[in-house]
C-alpha cells in the first residue's frame, strides 16, 4: 500500500508540471519556417534593388541618366548584391521593366536607352510560384496559406508591394493606382487589393511563362518603382 501511495504522489507531481499547449504555438513553430522561405524571395528582390540603386545617378557618373537596362537580372549579378550568408533559391525571377507613360508597353529604344525616356515608368519586379508547402489547398485558384501570409505581414517594410496575384474582372483605370487598367491585383501584406501588376509586365513573355493568370498560375510578386 505504501508503494502505491508513493507512486500516486509521483504521478500527481508529474501532472502538475504538464503545461497546456501555447495559444501561439503555430506562430513560434510554423511561421518561422514560412519566414525562412519568404526570406529567399525578399533577399533576392532587395539584391536587385541594390543593383539598380548603384546603377543610377549619382553612381553612374551622370546627373540624370540611369545605367541599367530592361531584362532579367542574372544569378551572377544578383549574387554580387546579396547580403552576406544569403543564397539564391533559383525559384524566383527578378526583372527590370522600363515602360511607357501608362505602363502598358515595354520600351526598347530611345536616344539614351529605354530606361531614360522622359515620362516613362520603371519598376523592379520579382516573381515566382507560391512554394508548394505554403499553398492553401482549399482555395481556388490557389493562394498562400495563413502561415505564409502572416510571414509576409511580419517581414514587409513600409511602402513595399509584396503579395500574391488575383484576377479582378471589375478593375478599372485609375490615374494613381492602376494607370495601365490592369485586371491583376496584388493581395498585399495588409490584406488589401490596392496594388496592380502593370499590363506591360503581364504581357512580358518571361513573366507569362511563370505567372499567366489566364492559366490560373498564381504568383508571389513584388513591384518596386525605380
Amino acid at each position: 500500500m505504501y508503494i502505491w501511495v508513493i507512486l500516486a504522489t509521483f504521478l500527481a507531481m508529474l501532472a502538475s508540471y504538464t503545461l497546456a499547449p501555447r495559444a501561439d504555438m503555430r506562430e513560434v513553430t510554423v511561421e518561422p519556417l514560412a519566414q525562412a522561405e519568404l526570406g529567399k524571395f525578399y533577399s533576392q528582390h532587395r539584391a536587385g534593388y541594390e543593383y539598380v540603386r548603384l546603377h543610377k545617378p549619382p553612381y553612374t557618373g551622370s546627373k540624370k541618366y540611369n545605367n541599367y537596362s530592361p531584362g532579367i537580372l542574372s544569378e551572377s549579378t544578383l549574387r554580387s548584391y546579396l547580403p552576406f550568408g544569403h543564397i539564391l533559391s533559383g525559384e524566383y525571377t527578378t526583372q527590370i521593366f522600363c515602360m511607357n507613360e501608362d505602363m502598358t508597353v515595354e520600351l526598347s529604344g530611345g536616344d539614351n536607352g529605354p530606361c531614360n525616356e522622359p515620362g516613362g515608368h520603371k519598376a523592379l519586379v520579382t516573381y515566382g510560384p507560391i512554394p508548394e508547402r505554403w499553398v492553401n489547398l482549399e482555395a481556388e485558384p490557389e493562394q498562400p496559406n495563413a502561415d505564409f501570409m502572416n510571414a509576409i505581414r511580419s517581414m514587409s517594410y513600409a511602402g513595399e508591394v509584396v503579395g500574391y496575384t488575383m484576377y479582378d474582372p471589375d478593375a478599372t483605370y485609375d490615374d494613381n493606382d492602376n494607370m495601365s487598367a490592369s485586371h491583376i491585383r496584388i493581395f498585399d501584406s495588409r490584406g488589401l487589393y490596392n496594388s496592380f501588376v502593370p499590363v506591360a509586365v503581364l504581357n512580358n513573355a518571361d513573366y507569362r511563362r511563370v505567372c499567366n493568370m489566364d492559366e490560373d498560375w498564381v504568383c508571389l510578386v513584388s513591384v518596386t518603382a525605380i
